[in-house]
């Protein structure tokens, strides 16, 4: 017969944060290492639903930490690209989390860059976010750029991508963790 351990929560050796939470209750992953290719308008947002994470937390109470680490390449040069994360609760009603405030006719994103075309470029993004569900929340990126023109970007690889040792393929991933509130 095999043993089993099973505790209700496992508390640090100098105790529980005073405030009663910041635990980890549970880890999600999601990760991409094939190749893609989407087009945005100048004033569209894309939702790359192809990589989506989703998590369904134990507590209402509880936030969830997102780390995206999304690698793309656009096809043209000098493109002003925007980047952020939507949350889904119960496959419905996307919502831009992290993002900054309102303002007139500006798109709400979490960051942004201006890329070249070679060599791809690495996204970083983090945000405690609090979907108050016991629903299922799905997450995953959206790319947009105020550059003119519909522009393509690849993801997991560069403009180029000729068969070469000069060159790289890369991988994108989505992580949730749900923290006790």
């Amino acid at each position: 017969m095999a043993s089993q351990l099973r505790v209700d929560k496992i508390v640090p050796v100098d105790g529980a944060p005073t405030s009663g939470g910041g635990g980890i209750i549970q880890v999600v992953q999601a990760s991409k290492t094939d190749t893609d290719s989407f087009s945005v308008a100048t004033t569209a947002q894309h939702q790359y639903t192809t990589l989506t994470a989703t998590i369904t937390p134990k507590f209402s109470t509880s936030k969830i930490l997102i780390t995206m680490h999304l690698s793309l390449c656009p096809t043209t040069s000098d493109v002003k690209m925007h980047y952020g994360v939507q949350r889904t609760i119960g496959g419905s009603g996307a919502t831009s989390v992290g993002v900054g405030d309102a303002a007139s006719n500006r798109q709400r994103m979490s960051g942004g860059m201006l890329m070249e075309t070679n060599p791809a470029f690495t996204v970083n993004y983090s945000f405690l976010d609090s979907p108050s569900t016991t629903s299922a929340c799905a997450y995953y990126p959206i790319v947009g750029h105020d550059s003119s023109g519909t522009k393509t970007f690849y993801i997991n690889r560069s403009n180029g991508d000729s068969d070469s040792a000069q060159n790289a393929r890369y991988m994108s991933s989505i992580i949730l963790y749900e923290v006790s509130g």
